[in-house]
């Protein structure tokens, strides 16, 4: 049986997987935060781990990570119901090993992990983390961690239907995570993305291509700003 104690735990992030007509994209920040006795540190560090078949992305505390470990260790080649399983068993096997033992409620706070899996029929699946865990597929859209950043907004209102090229939906995936920095420095920082092509390998963009993105977040922002913010004649 393991043990963990508070210092063990990191907890708000922000992450995005989004559905579209030839692959999946991912994106998630980097900002990691550790207690440790006293003290208080953060950290950027990258919150993926890429299994035989799978990628995933994990938000909460050392549960979330200690499940997208088991799901790293799994041949996910089933169908959708066998998928489904093993998921679960991969949120509750962590929720057995780490929660029981360290006295942690079930609801304190979201647990939860993005699983892709390219060469499956159902692509995108988020496993949510409890006693007994829960695991469904996701067809268009899920975002993960800091569940009262309000950076999620451009998800709900600016993803198409039907779902276009996954190149086509890079930039609006770091735009929520870059967003969602902004809204909470605290808790969110810095970005990752990964492209994965249906039946293809993960393709994680190179650090200029994040700073490409990062620069052009910054000219989306201040254009919406000035916009926002221009005189409008009430009289």
């Amino acid at each position: 049986m393991q043990s963990c104690t508070l210092e063990d735990l990191n907890s708000v992030t922000l992450q995005v997987g989004l559905v579209g007509q030839d692959g999946i994209i991912m994106a998630s920040d980097r900002l990691m935060s550790q207690h440790e006795g006293s003290g208080f540190s953060r950290l950027r560090t990258s919150k993926f781990i890429q299994g035989r078949n799978s990628i995933c992305c994990y938000s909460g505390d050392i549960i979330a990570e200690h499940a997208a470990n088991n799901v790293r260790d799994l041949e996910l080649t089933g169908d959708k119901e066998e998928i489904r399983q093993e998921l679960r068993e991969s949120g509750d096997k962590a929720w057995r090993d780490f929660g029981e033992p360290c006295g942690l409620s079930e609801f304190g706070f979201p647990r939860k992990v993005i699983v892709a899996i390219p060469t499956a029929n159902s692509p995108l699946w988020l496993i949510e983390i409890y006693a007994q865990s829960t695991a469904n597929p996701v067809y268009d859209r899920v975002v993960a961690g800091d569940d009262k950043n309000t950076a999620r907004h451009f998800v709900n209102n600016y993803l198409p239907y039907p779902p276009p090229p996954i190149s086509k939906l890079i930039r609006l995936a770091a735009h929520v995570v870059l967003m969602g920095a902004k809204e909470n420095a605290s808790g969110v920082g810095g970005l990752e993305v990964v492209a994965i092509p249906n039946g293809g390998s993960a393709i994680f963009l190179s650090s200029d291509k994040e700073q490409e993105l990062a620069q052009g977040f910054d000219s989306v922002y201040h254009s919406i700003n000035e916009m926002l913010l221009q005189p409008f004649d009430y009289r």
